[in-house]
This record gives structure tokens, sequence and C-alpha cells, in this order.
């Protein structure tokens, strides 16, 4: 049996296994954020039980076919229940930020890298809600180079960042991998 046949039986096998193991998956609508327009490329995760979204960008004038201008966001919205609503923070991230990636880790949401109308970032913020309010931990290291449009994941204590364009003019993605091992993520 060629080699890549064995890998492919393996990842049918792993797969199968996954998806029986989830097999208590319960999907629900929630309310949506209160915007007319919504916001591509937010930052999301879940700190002390709360859904965190934070950031993106929209075309609220006009689409960008009619000629409309991208406006990015730094909005921070909380959802505490499922069956609650949204609430916005006058709390903020640094800057208006979107199409990064973000992770959880611990009661934290990850937020890395992004880009703005002016730039790509290397940010990485801990963002997380507690007692009704919004944390920033901004003492984590950046990224080696900004980036954004990129995909990660934080498997075990390990975050691992990859791919993604680093300058808004585009071109090729690029080929990184970064991770950032230790007991505290970064």
């Amino acid at each position: 049996m060629k080699s890549y046949t064995k890998i492919l039986l393996f990842l049918f096998i792993l797969t199968g296994q996954i998806v029986g193991a989830q097999s208590s998956l319960h999907i629900s609508q929630l309310p949506p954020i209160p915007d007319e327009e919504g916001f591509a490329g937010m930052f999301a995760g879940v700190s002390n039980g709360a859904l965190l979204c934070m950031g993106g960008a929209n075309f609220p004038e006009r689409m960008p076919w009619e000629g409309g201008e991208k406006v990015w966001y730094d909005h921070i919205f909380v959802m505490e229940e499922e069956s609650g609503e949204w609430k916005k923070f006058d709390d903020a991230l640094p800057f208006p930020l979107g199409y990064g990636v973000s992770v959880n880790y611990g009661n934290q949401v990850i937020i890395i890298g992004g880009s703005n109308a002016g730039e790509h970032s290397n940010i990485v913020i801990g963002v997380e809600y507690k007692n009704g309010r919004i944390a920033l931990n901004k003492s984590y290291p950046q990224l080696p180079v900004p980036l954004a449009m990129t995909t990660g994941a934080l498997v075990g204590t390990t975050v691992y960042v990859a791919g993604g364009l680093e300058t808004p003019e585009g071109g090729s993605c690029v080929s990184f991998l970064f991770s950032r091992p230790g007991r505290s993520c970064f």
C-alpha cells in the first residue's frame, strides 16, 4: 500500500472517530449584533462564559461595487447568555482592527495580527470579560512580522499562526508558520 493511501486511510478513520465523539452537537441561532450592515473579519471568542465579538469592517455608506469606502472598527460586543442581548462596550480595542486570528486561552480571547485602513498589524492582545468589565492584556510578545488574512489555532498551550499577507497591497500569501509554546501561551 502506498504511503499516501495509508495517510488517507488514517485521516478517514480519525475523522470518523471525531464525528462519532461529537454526536451531541447542538446548533442554535443567536440574535444579530446590533448594526445594520454587520461586520466582516471580526475577532471572536469566549471569556468567562461570555461571547465576545470585536473589531471588523464594513461598508456603511455604499457597497464597494458602488464606490463605497471600507470602515474599520474597534468595537467590542459582549453577550453574556445564549438567550441574552448584545452589549456594546465603551471599552474598545486599542485601534480599529480586523481580519486577524482569535483563539481562546484560559479566560481570555487572544487576538493576533490583523489589519485596518492603514496597515497590517503584529499585535497580540488578550481580551478578558469579567464582572461586567473588559480588561486588555498587552503583555504578550508581538508577531515577528505584521500579518492579516491569516489563520491560526491553539493546540494544548501552543498557538500556531500560518500564512497570511504582510502588507495591505496584498501580493502572494506568505509561507510563514509561527508558534509560541509555553504554559502562558505567549
